[in-house]
């Protein structure tokens, strides 16, 4: 029974070192890296978001990479906001969501016509983002 007991209350001490460890770095990432939405003290996540301050302020066209749910989309997020960009639209597209066949016509756009279903004109995702870029320098 005191096994038990001993158990339970090593647990107890592990839950709160857990809850200690897990707040700490969402206060101070907020602050230390003006990221609100990416938390995490990592020397990986320090990496990324020291490229992130890095290219945000460029014109530089960045390609974002990783896992399935890494936070690929919050990292251009964070890149969009801290650039010159920030005040125009985002245009963000989960790739994996599109079926191989359509990612020409998502990305691209298509014609009427253009394949069964085509019943009309449709911008892809590439010329919307052109359009919220230059729409808000008018």
């Amino acid at each position: 029974m005191a096994t038990v007991a001993v158990f339970i209350a090593d647990l107890g001490r592990s839950k709160e070192r857990l809850k200690d460890d897990n707040v700490a770095p969402r206060e101070g990432a907020g602050k230390a890296s003006m990221l609100e939405e990416i938390i995490g003290a990592s020397a990986g996540l320090r990496s990324v978001l020291s490229r992130v301050a890095k290219v945000a302020p460029t014109d530089a066209t960045v390609l974002v990479t990783g896992e399935t749910g890494t936070g690929k989309e919050l990292v251009a997020c964070a890149i969009h906001r801290r650039s010159d960009r920030a005040s125009r639209g985002f245009v963000s597209v989960n790739c994996a969501a599109i079926p191989r066949d359509l990612i020409a016509s998502e990305l691209f756009g298509h014609e009427k016509g253009a394949f069964t279903g085509a019943t009309q004109q449709r911008l892809g995702r590439f010329e919307l983002a052109m359009e919220a870029r230059f729409s808000s320098t008018k």
